[in-house]
C-alpha cells in the first residue's frame, strides 16, 4: 500500500464520521464536522500532490474516487440540513456523473477525453464551498453576506462551464454515428 493509497482510505475513513456530525442533531456538531472536513481536504491536496509525480492504476482510481466521494457527500448532507440548495447540488453532482460517462465511452473509442479549462481549481472550490457551508451558522454571524453560497455559486459555474467545454471536446472527438 502507498502513501496515495493511505491518503485515499484516509478520505473514504472520514467520510462517515463528518456526515454524521453534519447530520446530527440537525446540524449543531458543525465544527466536529468541519474538523474532520478540512483534514480530508488536507489529505486530498497532499493525494493530489503526489499522484501529480505518477502513480500506478489503482492509485489513479481510488484518489479521484475517495475526492469525488467527499465532496458528493458533503454537499449532498448539506443540503439535508438545509445548508445548500438541492439544485445547485445536482448540478454538481451530475456534471461529475456526466464526465465519467464521457471518460468510459472516450475510453471505449480508444481515445481520452481532452482536458479542460478549469478542471485544476473545480475540487479546490467545491472543497472550500463545502467548508464554508458546514460552518455556516458561524459564517452568517461575521459576514454581511452568506460566503458558503457565495462560494458554491462561484463553484457550480465554474463546474458548469467546464461540463460544458468537456461535452464540447468530446462532441467534436467522437464520432457518435458508429
Amino acid at each position: 500500500m502507498t502513501t496515495s493509497d493511505l491518503f485515499a482510505f484516509a478520505r473514504i475513513f472520514f467520510l462517515p464520521l463528518i456526515l454524521v456530525f453534519l447530520i446530527a442533531e440537525g446540524g449543531s456538531f458543525s465544527v466536529p464536522a468541519a474538523v474532520l472536513f478540512l483534514l480530508a481536504v488536507v489529505a486530498d491536496r497532499l493525494d493530489g500532490l503526489l499522484l501529480s509525480r505518477g502513480s500506478r492504476p489503482l492509485e489513479k482510481l481510488l484518489g479521484p474516487l475517495a475526492g469525488k466521494l467527499l465532496i458528493a457527500s458533503a454537499l449532498i448532507a448539506l443540503v439535508q440540513v438545509g445548508r445548500a440548495p438541492g439544485w445547485m447540488v445536482v448540478l454538481i453532482v451530475g456534471k461529475e456523473f456526466l464526465v465519467i460517462g464521457l471518460q468510459a465511452i472516450s475510453t471505449s473509442q480508444g481515445v481520452a477525453l481532452p482536458r479542460v479549462t478549469f478542471e485544476q481549481i473545480e475540487s479546490p472550490l467545491e472543497l472550500l464551498a463545502g467548508g464554508l457551508l458546514i460552518l455556516d451558522p458561524w459564517l452568517e454571524a461575521v459576514f454581511p453576506f452568506p460566503p458558503g453560497l457565495v462560494s458554491l455559486s462561484i463553484a457550480m459555474g465554474i463546474v458548469l462551464i467546464s461540463g460544458v467545454e468537456a461535452f464540447w471536446g468530446f462532441w467534436r472527438m467522437i464520432d457518435l454515428d458508429r
